[in-house]
């Protein structure tokens, strides 16, 4: 459970490097004087990090489930590594390299739900087949609250007495 969260925590903290990075470059949108700082300093703490060749990705005990939408396909994937230039999963088959997908990941613990657009950059078939993802443009993050859903009480009311009354 605990690596668990700190792969989600990863996820969550470099959501925001994505998201002032796509602004920035991608889209062309000016930062703010405070969001440019901000970039530059996230810079600083992810610089150096290397996307991993083409092949197998080991799984550790830090994996978490997610989905994959994209190729005209919804699949369950499983987050096995997580860096500021790539998201390494694990899926029962390949997607096809430069399809654009959208990653979900919701965690009713923490209650968070993540959508992350991304690019497919390598894809790896084996059993299961390993695939790379780069975030390409700006991710979201929903804050929610998991509630219980009751069923309806059931009211045995005035009627019933009155049937047995009368």
């Amino acid at each position: 459970m605990a690596a668990f969260i700190n792969v989600l925590e990863k996820i969550d903290f470099l959501v925001r490097f994505w998201e002032l990075r796509a602004r920035s470059e991608r889209l062309g949108h000016p930062l703010a004087a405070g969001e440019q700082v901000e970039l530059l300093s996230l810079m600083q703490l992810v610089t150096g990090t290397r996307m991993q060749e083409a092949g197998p990705v080991a799984r550790d005990q830090g994996a978490i489930p997610a989905q994959v939408v994209g190729d005209g396909d919804i699949q369950a994937i499983e987050i096995r590594n997580v860096s500021a230039v790539a998201i390494l999963v694990a899926a029962p088959a390949a997607l096809t390299v430069g399809a654009r997908v959208i990653v979900r990941i919701a965690d009713a613990v923490s209650g968070i739900e993540l959508a992350l657009p991304c690019s497919v950059v390598w894809s790896y078939r084996a059993s299961p087949c390993t695939m790379a993802l780069e975030v390409d443009g700006i991710p979201t993050r929903t804050d929610f609250v998991a509630s219980v859903v009751a069923p309806p009480a059931i009211h045995f009311g005035s009627r019933a007495r009155a049937r047995a009354v009368g």
